[in-house]
């Protein structure tokens, strides 16, 4: 066997002076690296509580390696977080509108109401939550019935308060006297809130008429006016009305069911058509980005395929297609 060494150095030595440093010296941390690897079992880890001036330190690296201190990826996450409740809220605002829009619409044929005061209580639906601010700072059903009651008044095709509330809510007056009375006092209240939100300005002029009015002039074919009449109607599920007045959504509708129909949609020349459609691009894109989405919310596969260019709308295949009220 090898003689090994076992002298030890003397308590004052430079040697032992030396090897009592190292030994009682605090660990210091490894410095962070960018390895998306998570750490194994063997890794070392500081064993020492870090003081003030290694949080110092321990920052400036962060900073020095590109990464953000602690302090500032908080109020990033803190911003992340405020965008997603956004998100959260304008999703909840588009389903509340589709159901309310789509409750509406199932109410005409009991109700007897013409489409254009649907689509009058409609408008004053999106008008009315916006000036609220937020879906989630009213019923939207009673919203919903309080736009429909002041539409049906606006447009005269006036209905009882009392017929609204059987249709909508099921509640029958003399046989649920409390319920009726509970939501008819919510409903007018929220009348008065909707007239003072739209100015007492009732005046509304649906897409529609800007529509019928432009076919009849180019002698427009009965598919074109079907394909135009169907997109509008799916259009007041989106907040387009908001944002551009009937005759520009009309118009840009009008260049879009015209592009995706099988057959020429007016024997009038190009230049007759581009004069009584005029309308920006922009608009036109924006159109028909807002009812695409809406169909992809729907999940109504034909109609993407249409507004896509992958196939020409046909009736037939979109009645067969068509995808049931909310």
């Amino acid at each position: 066997m090898d003689n090994k060494d076992t002298t030890q150095p003397e308590p004052n030595s430079p040697t032992a002076n030396q090897q009592n440093t190292e030994t009682n010296s605090p660990v210091t941390p490894a410095p962070q690296t960018h390895s998306e690897t998570p750490p194994t079992d063997n890794a070392q880890t500081p064993t020492n509580p870090i003081n003030a001036t290694e949080s110092r330190t321990s920052v400036t690296q962060e900073q020095q390696q590109g990464e953000e201190p602690a302090p500032k990826r908080q109020k990033t996450e803190q911003k992340l977080t405020k965008q997603q409740q956004a998100e959260q809220l304008t999703r909840e605002k588009y389903e509340q509108t589709v159901k309310m829009y789509a409750l509406m619409r199932k109410s005409a044929k009991p109700l007897s109401l013409p489409h254009l005061t649907i689509a009058t209580a409609i408008v004053f639906f999106h008008r009315f939550i916006q000036k609220l601010g937020s879906i989630r700072h009213c019923d939207p059903k009673i919203a919903a019935a309080a736009c429909l009651f002041v539409a049906c008044k606006s447009e005269s095709t006036q209905k009882r308060l009392r017929e609204l509330i059987e249709v909508l809510f099921n509640v029958v007056e003399k046989d649920q006297p409390r319920d009726y009375n509970h939501i008819k006092e919510k409903i007018t209240d929220t009348e008065a809130v909707l007239l003072q939100y739209l100015g007492f300005s009732f005046f509304v002029d649906p897409p529609y008429r800007t529509l019928v009015q432009t076919i009849t002039m180019l002698q427009g074919s009965e598919v074109w006016k079907e394909l135009g009449w169907l997109l509008i109607t799916d259009a007041l599920n989106t907040s387009l009305c908001l944002k551009y007045e009937a005759p520009k959504i009309a118009k840009a509708v009008l260049r879009l069911s015209a592009k995706f129909l099988e057959d020429h949609p007016t024997p009038c020349t190009s230049q007759m058509f581009e004069e009584a459609t005029a309308v920006d691009e922009e608009v036109v894109l924006t159109v028909r980005k807002s009812i695409l989405n809406y169909y992809y919310f729907r999940h109504h596969q034909y109609m993407i395929d249409v507004l896509s260019g992958v196939t020409k709308y046909n009736p037939a295949a979109a009645a067969a297609a068509a995808a049931p009220l909310c």
